[in-house]
């Protein structure tokens, strides 16, 4: 077992990561005998084996960042609604945290304005200072958890 992941509904999800180069048939019989080990020994409900394709590695480098910025900076955030709030142009988010104004502590905010639904990306791409932004369609701003 790699990692287990325990649900809000009780279940028990053993994950496996492996190259996908190294999944072989004896490694995918030997898994199964894992999951069957563990079910029987009531430690995990069921296995489900990881390879690099199961990760989005735009998704990962974003879940990231905005778990990395999720704290608010309450003086900074409001500075970022108030440079957002009239924006009507795609723009860069370099060109936000420079009106900001606040340096690294800008370029948070806006992933939070990110992540909050109050701007959106124009590509689905990792979030830099180059990632092109603008406003969402919405009327107020809420930080999700």
């Amino acid at each position: 077992m790699d990692h287990v992941a325990y649900k809000k509904d009780g279940r028990r999800l053993d994950l496996t990561d492996k190259p996908y180069l190294r999944v072989t048939k004896e490694f995918e019989d030997e898994i199964g005998q894992v999951c069957e080990d563990g079910q029987q020994l009531d430690v995990i409900d069921d296995l489900f084996l990881v390879t690099e394709f199961a990760r989005d590695p735009v998704k990962l480098h974003n879940a990231e960042l905005f778990s990395g910025c999720r704290d608010a900076d309450p003086e900074v955030d409001i500075i970022a609604q108030t440079v957002t709030y009239d924006l009507i142009a795609k723009t860069p988010i370099q060109n936000l945290v420079d009106e900001i104004n606040r340096g690294p502590r800008g370029f948070r905010a806006v992933v939070r304005l990110i992540w909050a639904g109050v701007l959106e990306l124009q590509n689905n791409e990792k979030i830099t200072h180059q990632t092109v932004v603008l406003r969402a369609e919405v009327d107020h701003v809420c930080y999700g958890k």
